[in-house]
């Protein structure tokens, strides 16, 4: 039972380091949560809260991989947008920006949000499965 708690405890942790947000003197907000399951797949999600309307870029750098200039928007009204890189084919057809399986290197991702407000988050550090 003592193992139980203590690899549940383990696991929260490793969650909790595998997720990372910025906040700007604005309060705008950027949630960068990133994973890398072997040679099978990476994903990254980048999710922006409490922004402006507006045009936005989203940028992902892994090590030298990069996919760069994904265009999101943020209607009037509203305050957020969200933005997925995956390699898995069915989150594709779904709608995320294909990755290769191995775009995470070294465990951490980068991402820089351009457009109405500027935001960036450095050295992410990605959920290893």
């Amino acid at each position: 039972m003592f193992n139980k708690k203590v690899l549940a405890i383990l696991g929260g942790a490793a969650l909790l380091a595998a997720e990372i947000v910025v906040v700007d003197a604005a309060n705008a907000e950027l949630r960068v949560r990133c994973e890398r399951r072997g040679n099978a797949r990476s994903r990254v999600s980048v999710d922006g809260n409490n922004l402006r309307a507006g045009n936005y870029q989203v940028t992902v750098t892994s090590g030298s991989n990069s996919v760069g200039s994904v265009s999101t928007s943020v209607p009037a009204g509203l305050d957020e947008f969200e933005v997925d890189f995956d390699s898995n084919r069915a989150d594709i057809r779904a709608g995320a920006t294909p990755i290769a399986k191995t775009f995470i290197v070294d465990r951490k991702v980068s991402v820089q949000v351009t457009g109405v407000e500027t935001l960036s988050a450095t050295d992410v550090a990605c959920r290893i499965r």
